[in-house]
């Protein structure tokens, strides 16, 4: 699986594309959608913060499972998050995304997948640190 943006723009991406080789064709589809619980929570978390785009960085597939690193905010300290995707008969959906207290969480965030996507480790800077440095 890959994945393209559409839309680029001088410092954003509008939107993203899956696309995969399955049965000796190319597949399509737009970038999956969370569900509502979680794109409203993480909506109201990051309403305030700097992370308004963002980018793939990483894909890790294993059978109908996809961990996707995503990379928000385009600036000096982008924070990394993992999306876990799963492929059903209508294409994919996120099947878990992650949730934050508070945006600053995320803030230099870095992650390191490990061979198999069951896990992953999250490495971060603490952000009052770095900003009063």
């Amino acid at each position: 699986m890959i994945t393209v943006g559409f839309g680029l723009g001088a410092n954003a991406i509008e939107s993203h594309g899956l696309l995969w080789y399955e049965d000796g064709e190319w597949q399509a589809e737009p970038y999956p959608q969370a569900p509502m619980a979680i794109s409203e929570q993480r909506g109201k978390q990051l309403q305030d913060s700097p992370y308004c785009s963002g980018n793939v960085t990483a894909i890790h597939q294993k059978d109908e499972y996809a961990a996707v690193v995503y990379a928000l905010g385009l600036g000096t300290h982008p924070g990394q998050e993992v999306h876990l995707l799963k492929r059903t008969s209508n294409g994919w959906t996120v099947a878990w995304a992650p949730t934050y207290p508070d945006w600053s969480e995320l803030w230099d965030a870095r992650v390191d997948m490990t061979d198999d996507i069951s896990a992953f480790t999250v490495h971060r800077s603490d952000m009052k640190k770095i900003r009063n440095a």
